[in-house]
């Protein structure tokens, strides 16, 4: 245990061609306790190309560039993961904030300070958060607020893992599923929800495949299961299906059509080759 941080060094090689290298701070934490210390740097470490010859420098930490040394009996650390929507369109450049609500209190209006290449589609990015112990967290809520040039995002998941004392206590995962979002274009509940704790982790293929489906023409999702198909079939009222969602809805005595709701003369039902040939296309295509 070297004790409190007075100095850090940092520093590159200075080699290959991409030589600069740009530092926004450095954050230390013992091992021991709650005691942490950011370093303020905020500029380039340019080393020579040429010569091989290293950028270095010193920082030191203290009350005006980001000093924080906390040690007291009850603190905790919430280290917080956040999972964007992997469909295109579904990051986000706004600020998001965060609530842990736990059984013995509440962390309120956290902000999850974050880079430009945070929240992007397909993300999952950490924060850590250091707080009292509130007790078993059951329920977060998450906001954010619509700024930048994309404004819509798309939550999957958070998943908030807890240590008091640096002793791990927990692990719980928070679904969402949804647009955090205020245009009306999305069918959402606002820039904010309040998630609850979940035992279930999802499918990260049956989840995938969800989100797909949000961003999907309308014609290519079944209107039975608002996903996109794998088996598309047309049937007697001349709309596609998924197959497996048509055959149950009539197989469980439902004779008018899901789309027009008229009745259908018959239950015959006709592959859609072409547009299954689109979707797969579609689905493997890296810009979708």
């Amino acid at each position: 245990d070297l004790g409190d941080v007075l100095s850090v060094g940092l520093g590159h090689d200075g080699w290959e061609s991409r030589d600069a290298w740009f530092v926004e701070d450095v954050c230390v934490r013992r091992a021991t306790g709650v005691s942490w210390a950011r370093c303020i740097c905020n500029r380039w470490l340019k080393g020579s190309l040429s010569t091989g010859e290293p950028a270095f420098t010193t920082l030191v930490p203290n009350e005006n560039e980001g000093y924080r040394h906390v040690e007291r009996s009850g603190a905790a650390i919430y280290r917080v993961t956040v999972a964007t929507g992997k469909a295109k369109g579904m990051g986000t450049t706004s600020k998001v904030s965060i609530d842990i609500i736990g059984e013995d209190g509440r962390m309120s209006d956290k902000e999850l300070e974050h880079s430009d290449t945070d929240f992007r589609r397909g993300n999952e990015d950490l924060f850590e958060i250091l707080g009292s112990d509130i007790g078993q967290p059951t329920a977060v809520r998450v906001r954010q607020d619509a700024s930048g040039f994309c404004p819509n995002w798309f939550l999957r998941w958070i998943r908030v893992k807890m240590l008091v004392e640096d002793t791990f206590v927990g692990e719980w995962h928070f679904p969402c599923g949804r647009w955090l979002s205020s245009s009306k274009r999305f069918s959402s509940g606002g820039l904010e929800a309040l998630l609850s704790v979940s035992q279930n982790i999802p499918n990260p293929e049956d989840e995938e495949m969800e989100e797909f489906s949000l961003g999907a023409p309308e014609e290519f999702v079944c209107r039975l299961t608002n996903r996109i198909m794998t088996d598309p079939v047309v049937a007697a009222d001349g709309h596609t299906y998924e197959r497996k969602a048509i055959e149950e809805w009539l197989a469980s005595g439902n004779i008018s059509s899901p789309h027009t709701k008229r009745p259908m003369p018959d239950s015959r039902l006709v592959p859609n080759v072409a547009l299954k040939v689109i979707i797969i296309n579609l689905l493997s295509s890296p810009t979708f």
